[in-house]
Parts: structure tokens; sequence; C-alpha cells
């Protein structure tokens, strides 16, 4: 290749290879070769004057690593490590450690062997921590069907800042697809998992580490052996645009966060998200979390309830369309024990229609489910009351929801007043509930138009659960025969 006068060089990698063709752009390429009728695995790397054999062989997990142990040492910059083609992962605990400062480039397939019984892809130093590690790209298969042990994952990343993996297809595995553990600043986006014997993603805090600020973006995960997406002590977490289906197995859910005790989930947003059909819930927020956001989400057909909180508090649920599901939202101390009291909770402009059970139930241990704000939903399951309430809910406000009236304006039938008496009254409030002696006030209302006449007392003498039973003392008759009034009933109802 001619030299160019006044050319800089800023790749600072010298010229390509003179071959007619272009550099790719990365720093490591893995490939399949066949020479005398062998298929070899092949790296080469990024030289001064064009791509440098790193390594060959026929077993494509020792060759891969070679690659990534070929890119410079100690950078503290990216680079790139492409595979392309369609590789057997050998395994038998010979997992592909990729170190900090590295993007994985699948562009084909990796496939576990028979009996590989290993994870793929882990982070090199998981006791000291690795930084900036990508993943992009390709299919990725367990094979679980012949393997016999039970803790194989395509990429498994251990205290590791700044990750992100994207348009991954992850299947077959008989652990998670893909796990993040005590990972900080991490994002899974554009991604796929499926028939997975765990979660298809998940993320977690372990023992005394912090994982925060995680972000699932556009993922789809469905026919998982446990819950399609799972969290555990996250802190700063988003789970957005994500579509999860028929989590199989008792318990199994379709997002699921959890808190722990030492590191309680915190800030969590879910949103836009569609969970239909899991053994379990839709959405399950489960002890020990604090300030979540559910929104614009869709939970249809689940066994479990649309949206359930066990043992957390600040939780606000608005917006969300629930169908199809055992309750369309569950409040309850904890499922599992111990977390928080079930405190400090608004659900609001939810639409929730044709749930099996109670639209809303709010169940309570020992007096500990309380501060709950219930306003503007429409409810339209079959069973009614549309709201269930526990004896010992307390501190809690329904109002304004579309078929659970808490609120009416009532008029009586005529009752005489040209003749002393104390007359009875009763008056079908029209409530979803029994309303308290002190929801009630009442007001005389004329309905002949006279004015001779006095009333000793007005009061409110009992209330059921469909009417109100009011008494009117007439201490001074009208001197119009057949002369009538009528009681207007306004019912605000509080309860707790």
């Amino acid at each position: 290749m001619v030299a160019i006068a006044g050319l800089q060089d800023f790749r600072q990698e010298g010229p390509p290879a003179d071959t007619g063709t272009y550099q790719l752009p990365c720093s490591v390429m893995v490939f399949q070769h066949t020479f005398s009728g062998i298929d070899y695995i092949c790296a080469i790397r990024s030289g001064e004057r064009g791509w440098v054999l790193v390594d060959y062989g026929i077993d494509a997990s020792t060759v891969i690593q070679s690659g990534v142990d070929g890119l410079t040492a100690g950078r503290t910059w990216k680079e790139k490590v492409i595979l392309k083609g369609s590789f057997i992962h050998s395994g038998v605990d010979d997992e592909i450690d990729i170190p900090s400062y590295t993007i994985v480039e699948l562009q084909g397939k990796i496939t576990l062997a028979d009996g590989g019984e290993s994870t793929i892809f882990l982070n090199s130093d998981p006791g000291g921590g690795n930084i900036h590690i990508e993943f992009i790209g390709g299919i990725y298969n367990g094979n679980k069907a012949n393997q016999v042990g039970t803790l194989y994952r395509a990429i498994n990343l251990d205290n590791v800042d700044y990750v992100k993996i994207s348009t991954v297809y992850v299947y077959n595995f008989n652990r998670e697809g893909v796990l993040l553990e005590n990972c900080r600043y991490a994002t899974i986006c554009d991604s796929w998992a499926r028939n997975n014997d765990y979660s298809g993603f998940r993320a977690i805090a372990s023992g005394q580490n912090e994982s925060l600020f995680i972000n699932f973006y556009n993922l789809y995960s469905g026919y998982n052996f446990w819950n399609n997406i799972d969290c555990a002590g996250i802190t700063f977490l988003t789970i957005d645009s994500c579509f999860v289906e028929y989590g199989d197995g008792a318990g199994v859910s379709g997002i699921a966060v959890v808190g722990n005790a030492d590191f309680p989930s915190e800030h969590t947003t879910i949103v836009n998200c569609h969970s239909r059909n899991n053994d379990n819930h839709g959405f399950s927020i489960d002890t020990n979390n604090r300030y979540v956001d559910i929104s614009g989400c869709h939970g249809i057909g689940n066994t479990g309830d649309g949206i359930a909180v066990f043992g957390s508090l600040y939780i606000d649920i608005h917006d969300n369309f629930l169908r199809l599901n055992a309750f369309g939202i569950l409040v309850d101390r904890s499922a599992t024990g111990g977390g928080f009291n079930a405190s400090h909770i608004k659900i609001h402009d939810n639409m929730l229609l044709e749930n099996i059970g109670e639209d809303i139930r709010l169940q309570e241990s020992a007096n500990i489910v309380n501060g709950i704000e219930v306003y503007d939903n429409t409810l339209r399951s079959g069973t009614t009351p549309r709201i269930f309430i526990d004896v010992g809910v307390t501190d809690l406000q329904i109002y304004n929801n579309k078929g659970y009236v808490t609120e009416n304006n009532v008029l009586s039938a005529d009752f005489a007043i040209d003749a002393i008496a104390v007359v009875t009254v009763t008056i079908a409030h029209g409530l979803a509930v029994t309303p308290a002696v002190e929801d009630c006030q009442l007001t005389v209302v004329e309905s002949t138009d006279v004015d001779d006449w006095e009333e000793g007392y007005v009061k409110v003498e009992s209330v059921g659960a469909a009417n109100v039973v009011c008494k009117v003392n007439v201490t001074n008759a009208s001197a119009t025969g057949g002369a009538r009034a009528k009681l207007a009933l306004h019912c605000d109802l509080t309860v707790g």
C-alpha cells in the first residue's frame, strides 16, 4: 500500500492489510474457517499492518478466550470482540471470562455442548469488580435437555459497574438466561428470553453488596419456569416497555420485585409493561419495597392477581388495565413474613374488568395494613362488593370509584307531617358498603308547600348493608290535611 503524503494515523494501528477489503470495526474477531475438511475456530486481532493470528483450534471456548485475552492489556478504553459464526461452547467449568472495558458482539449463535454444564460468559474479577462490559446481539442456546446440572446461564455478571446487554436472545438454559449480581449502572434492553428453568432476566443484590441503577427496557420474557423478570434488593430500578407471559410453575409471576433485609428495593418504576397468563401474579411487589410506581401496565389472565403488593410502603398504582385475574389488585402485609407494614399506598385511575374475585382486595395481618387511598378507579368485576376491606385495615380512604359507590345523595319517600308523631323513614343508601352513622347527614326537604309544622329532632337510628333507618319527631303538626315532607340523605363514606 502506497503511503499518502500528509496522511495521519489517527487510529494508531498502522495501515490495514492490502487485501482489497476494509478492516472490521473491532479489535479481535473470532470466526470459523474450514481447511482440508476440518472446521477450525480462528481468532485474529488488529495489528500494526493488518490482522494478526492470535489462536486457532477446534474448541470454540478456548479460542474465544484467547481472542479476549488478546485485547490490549491494562486498557482504560473499550475494545470489541466480534464472534462471527455458530459456535459450540464446550463448557465443563470452562466459562469465558470477560475483563473490564470489553464489548462482545455475537454475530451468530453459541450453543452449550451436550453435558457442557457451564455458564458461557462470566466477568473476570467478581471479587475485585469489573467495569464497562457490554454484550451485543446473538443467540444463546442452553441446550438444557442435554445437561445434568442446574446452574448454567448465558451471561452471569457479578460485581460489575456500567453494564449494557442488548439484542440478545437466550433460551433453554437450566437457570437464568441472564443474571446480574451486585451490579451497578446496568441496562438490559431490546432482548428476548424464553423457556429457561429460572428467570429470563434477573438482577439481585446478595449478602452485604449493593445493586443500584438497573434498567430493563423493551424486553420479551416468556415460558420461563420462574418469574419472567425477577429483581431483588435493587435501588433505583426501572422496568419499562417489557412483555412477559406464561411464567410456568407455582408462585411464578410475570414481573417480581422483592427487597431484602440488608438492602430494601427502593425507587422502583414499572411502566408500560404487559404481563399475561402467568401462574401467579402479573406484577408482584413482595416485602421490603419502598417508593414504587406502577403505571400504564396491562395485567391479563394471570392465575394470581394482576398487581400484588406485600409488606411494602409508599406505593403508587395508577393508570393500569387489569382483567381476568384472580384479584385485580391485592394489598397485604407480607406473603413470606417480615418486611415493612403495607402502608402509604395509593390506588387510582386504574381500569379493572372481569376479575374473578374482587377488583381491589385489602387484607391485613395484626392491624398493619394502613394508610391506603383508593380513588377514581373503574371497577367492573362480577364479584360484589368490588372492593374487599378486611376488618383490621385502618386509615383508609375510598372515594369516587365507578362501580363502587362511597358517596351518595338520596331522597326518601314522603312522610306525613299533619299529625304529631315520631315517624320512621327508611332510605336505601345505595352504597357499596355499610356506612357508619357518622357518615350520614339528614336534611328535611319540602314536599307540600306548608310552613306551619315543626320537628323536635331528625336522627339516624341505624344503618345496614342496604338502608339507613331514620326518625323524625313531628312536635307541631301542619293544619293542612295530607301535608307531606321528605328527608334528603347525604352519605360520604370514610372507612377507618
